[in-house]
């Protein structure tokens, strides 16, 4: 039953490519309005860069499934971009980690390694 449920799960991350890696935009389906670049500095002092799946907004209500809405430091655009939130790597897409935030959100962010 465990394994049903995980699989479920699973099947669930893959067919919502929201907040996932991408390539291109058409890698990404609604609600994400675009591909994006992301260059980012890690609490850790250390830099990181890759693409993922978002959308951009203005507040945190406006991000779906309880993502956060939050500009990166080292992001020279600071885009207000969403970002899904997780407590483990293992609630974050393959190529994703999950990143203390720093700051006024205090949560962990999904971002790519």
């Amino acid at each position: 039953m465990r394994w049903a449920l995980l699989l479920l799960g699973l099947i669930g991350c893959a067919d919502d490519p929201l907040y996932g890696p991408c390539d291109t935009a058409n890698d990404c389906g609604d609600p994400a309005d675009g591909c994006y670049e992301l260059r980012y500095d890690r609490s850790d002092g250390t830099t990181a860069e890759g693409r993922t799946c978002s959308l951009r907004c203005g507040r945190d209500a406006s991000c779906p499934n309880g993502g956060l809405c939050l500009a990166l430091d080292g992001d020279a655009s600071e885009t207000f971009l969403c970002f899904a939130t997780c407590e483990t790597s293992m609630d974050c897409f393959e190529g994703h980690a999950c990143t203390a935030t720093t700051g006024g959100a205090g949560s962990s962010i999904c971002l790519p390694q």
